[in-house]
């Protein structure tokens, strides 16, 4: 403690400039900040998580559904695998090196098939998701909003001290917010075609079937594992999912985590949500249009909140809008999560069978974790660590900056407060 004391006060009395000594010590904070948070991201993405999907256990006959998640968890631990074991040994290796090609292929092979059935199955979703995108787009003109903020000018004045303790006043302006105007406008006969249009997709799907999948009402019965298969799923969840090798890992465990990807999936989430949505529209477009049909052609507030839920005709236009648009991107989330995984499977065969060009393991990683993330977004299993140069400079800006703004504080010829 004396050491740094007598440290302190060297630096204090070599009277260095505050500019000098902010620097320094900015710069020296942020470089270690930046190695240590380097060093850390380093450090956790030496292992990524992998589990086999054990879809051999399930309890129920698999189906599209759970063939094409059990692919896509199979087709990213391929992955993980390669850059777990090249990371493993003393002398490296590339993922590209020591992937397993047959299961890469293999596992594409399954995903595109599974893809190509499930697609057929949510067809209806596909085309009435489309009429509902069209729908949409033909009634959102029936009714615009525009707003305009008021300001006053207001004039105040400021008092300030310098370092020589001199004082100065200034007079500002500023500007201050009195008021809102909100205007909004009605196009009946946009509204007369937007209805037509949405009468005539609601009898084109009056009688389909929109099926559910049922992910999450299958399950990986450990049970159905031997005592071999059981131990090493063991192994893998501490060394790899947990990377603590003293940890406990109870029944209960094992069966979570073997069944995070089936757990993981939002697929059924999304296809409800088109469903309750299609179906919200379809009970309540009649007593909506009513309401809109009542309108004025215009209308005009001017209130002191920026924001106004305008006239009865726009909020149930609105509503219907809204509710058009959510069934639209509910089909649409699953649309893009199923062209994803596809994609992905193509793109890491590709990488592997083309001996010419050899990706980096992080181009691996990123396209396997791209299709694990789609396919799995309520995974507990962590499977993006890979390190963020981003987390790095920002650690590292953000500590020297704050370090450095202390030092001028603290220095007699900043604020003197030493």
């Amino acid at each position: 403690m004396s050491l740094l004391l007598d440290a302190w006060v060297l630096v204090r009395d070599l009277s260095w400039s505050a500019e000098i000594v902010t620097g320094l010590s900015g710069t020296t904070t942020a470089l270690g900040a930046g190695a240590g948070t380097h060093w850390w991201q380093a450090r956790k993405s030496r292992v990524l998580p992998t589990l086999p999907s054990h879809s051999e256990a399930l309890e129920r006959a698999p189906d599209d559904g759970t063939r094409f998640f059990a692919a896509v968890h199979e087709l990213t631990m391929c992955v993980t695998e390669a850059w777990n074991a090249g990371r493993a040994r003393q002398a490296g290796g590339r993922v590209e090196a020591l992937i397993k090609r047959d299961v890469l292929e293999r596992c594409r092979d399954q995903i595109t098939a599974a893809e190509t059935g499930l697609r057929a199955l949510l067809s209806p979703y596909a085309a009435c998701g489309t009429g509902a995108h069209d729908v949409k787009n033909v009634l959102d003109p029936a009714w615009t909003y525009q707003s305009r903020d008021n300001y006053r000018t207001e004039t105040y004045t400021v008092t300030s001290t310098d370092s020589k303790g001199r004082t100065k006043t200034e007079t500002r302006t500023r500007q201050v917010y009195e008021s809102t105007d909100h205007w909004f406008t009605f196009v009946r006969s946009t509204a007369e075609v937007g209805e037509q249009r949405l009468e005539a997709w609601t009898r084109r799907f009056a009688d389909t079937r929109f099926p559910m999948l049922h992910i999450h009402r299958h399950r990986v019965d450990i049970d159905k594992l031997g005592s071999a298969e059981r131990s090493f799923l063991e192994r893998l969840i501490r060394s790899t999912v947990l990377e603590d090798p003293e940890a406990e890992v109870s029944a209960s465990d094992l069966d979570h985590w073997a069944n995070q990807w089936l757990l993981g999936t939002r697929v059924d989430e999304r296809l409800e949500t088109f469903q309750s949505r299609r179906a919200w529209v379809a009970q309540n477009a009649r007593s909506s249009f009513e309401t809109i049909y009542a309108s004025e052609s215009g209308y005009h507030y001017r209130t002191t909140s920026r924001s106004h839920s305008g006239p009865p005709g726009y909020q149930a236009h609105l509503a219907l809008v809204r509710t058009l648009g959510a069934a639209s991107s509910a089909w649409n989330d699953v649309d893009s999560m199923l062209a994803t995984c596809v994609e992905s499977a193509d793109t890491l065969v590709a990488y592997a069978r083309d001996p010419d060009v050899i990706e980096s393991d992080r181009d691996y990683a990123q396209i396997a974790i791209r299709a694990y993330e789609a396919a799995f977004p309520a995974s507990e299993i962590e499977v993006d660590q890979l390190a963020r140069h981003g987390w790095t400079v920002a650690a590292a800006l953000g500590t020297g900056t704050l370090v450095a703004l202390a030092s001028y504080a603290l220095h007699p010829m900043g604020l003197g407060l030493w």
